[in-house]
């Protein structure tokens, strides 16, 4: 648990993964560790995500396209519904 705790400071699961596969660690079945796994066992004893820790520290406050670190709330309405009726009609 140290070595996720302390490799989701950097890294995400995905990258824990390939990370802790290249130090020979397997999974409690000995299957090979995969960003799901890392997931489910961060979030099993209340770890942070990467992305969690960015938000808390501010990371990405003084981007433009993302303000504040938050991910803007992009929908598939960014296309105005005429226009989509539009190219069925064709």
């Amino acid at each position: 648990m140290a070595a996720i705790d302390e490799l989701t400071k950097e890294h995400t699961d995905s990258q824990i993964a390939t990370i802790l596969n290249g130090r020979n660690l397997i999974s409690g079945t000995g299957q090979p560790l995969h960003a799901r796994l890392i997931r489910q066992t961060r979030k099993a004893h209340q770890l942070r995500s990467h992305t969690q820790r960015l938000r808390d520290t501010g990371a990405g406050a003084d981007n433009p396209i993302c303000p504040g670190g938050r991910r803007l709330d992009a929908t598939a309405n960014l296309v105005p519904i005429d226009v989509r009726r539009a190219g069925r009609n064709r």
